[in-house]
């Protein structure tokens, strides 16, 4: 999306419904774009740097803690957990699929 941001395409449908997706309101708007996309760099890297960013963030913001052998996540309110980070629940679900691609086991309790 940022070469199409880059080049100006920003009222393609493809560029519009992405923004839509990172944005928590849903706007698709290029200040939607600008707003979000710093955090999604963030979050989404070719390594496990954005994995560990978002668990950070998601410990520092009380869902999980760290423990002897890593980190333990908890959010049962998934709303309440994306809206906190400041990120959609499409992008949470995402994440904790790749947080479970690195081999991690999610589980999404009660706590």
């Amino acid at each position: 999306m940022q070469d199409a941001y880059s080049k100006g395409l920003t009222g393609t449908d493809e560029f519009r419904a992405f923004t839509a997706m990172i944005d928590e309101y849903g706007s698709d708007t290029v200040a939607a774009y600008d707003r979000n996309i710093e955090k999604i760099k963030r979050y989404f890297t070719e390594d496990a740097t954005g994995l560990s960013n978002f668990i950070k963030d998601a410990v520092d913001k009380g869902f999980g803690s760290k423990t002897d052998d890593g980190y333990t996540l908890a959010m049962p309110d998934m709303d309440e957990a994306a809206h906190s980070l400041g990120i959609t629940t499409e992008l949470l679900d995402i994440l904790l699929g790749r947080v479970e691609d690195y081999g991690a086991y999610v589980d999404l309790v009660n706590t």
